[in-house]
């Protein structure tokens, strides 16, 4: 759960901010009615942070990559993968088709 509250609540009311966010809430800290700041359990802070270290991880990338890898080739049922270089061969067809189709059509008004 949420709670907002005022920047002049939340310094007179602290020891209740505290128990809120030990209780796994947040509370939003506005100013002026705005949204300034939000406090949260240092729990849900340290697994904020690792989830963005995580993020930032070039090996992430690579090995999100591998498994995306592995789920298209398990969908293919034992079929080989096309070659990198066929799709490209292939996507550059199909561009060239629909240039094609598209310089047709502008010609024929």
């Amino acid at each position: 759960m949420n709670k907002s509250m005022s920047a002049t609540e939340a310094r007179v009311h602290f020891g209740d901010v505290l128990r809120r966010v030990r209780a796994n809430e947040t509370v939003t800290v506005q100013h002026g009615g705005k949204p300034e700041a939000v406090i949260l359990s240092i729990t849900e802070y340290e697994r904020l942070r690792a989830n963005q270290r995580e993020a930032e991880e070039p090996e992430d990338w690579y090995e999100l990559a591998m498994q995306s890898r592995e789920r298209i080739r398990h969908a293919l049922n034992g079929r080989p993968l096309p070659s990198i270089d066929q799709i490209i061969h292939d996507m550059r067809d199909e561009r060239d088709e629909q240039l094609l189709a598209h310089t047709t059509k502008s010609n024929d008004r």
